[in-house]
Order: structure tokens, then C-alpha cells, then sequence
């Protein structure tokens, strides 16, 4: 976990763009959260559960079955 947060970090620092984190369980979509914004105090990092339009984000972590639905919003 230590080294998949670090990478999400780089990546950030590097493409300058939002990441999206998958996970299939909401422990591993909790544990990804706090892992990753500890190592990466300066990003914004938000559960997709909790996530609302318009709020603002570096990474959001979000769970496949969610994310995955047919005519799921949460992509938008």
C-alpha cells in the first residue's frame, strides 16, 4: 500500500490530472484513502461514495460495482 500511494502521488505530480482508484471492497477503498493522503498531504483525496458535482479532487478512490453500473452518473 505504501508503494501504490507513493505512485499515485508521482503520477499526480507528473500528468497534472485527477486519478481514479478502484477497489472491490469499502475496507480496501477506506484503507487506499487514508494511505494515500498521508503519504500525499498536498492532494485532495475522496471516497466516490462521499464525493459530490462540483466538489474538488485529486484522486477519488471508488468502488468497481459502483463505478461499474450501467447508466451509473458518478463517471460524470
Amino acid at each position: 500500500t505504501t508503494l501504490f500511494s507513493a505512485l499515485v502521488g508521482k503520477i499526480h505530480e507528473e500528468m497534472k490530472r485527477p486519478s481514479l482508484v478502484l477497489a472491490h471492497r469499502r475496507e480496501l477503498l477506506e484503507q487506499a484513502q487514508k494511505r494515500i493522503q498521508t503519504q500525499n498531504r498536498g492532494l485532495q483525496v475522496l471516497l466516490d461514495s462521499e464525493r459530490r458535482i462540483g466538489d474538488p479532487f485529486d484522486v477519488v478512490v471508488g468502488s468497481v460495482q459502483s463505478l461499474g453500473r450501467k447508466g451509473t452518473s458518478r463517471m460524470d
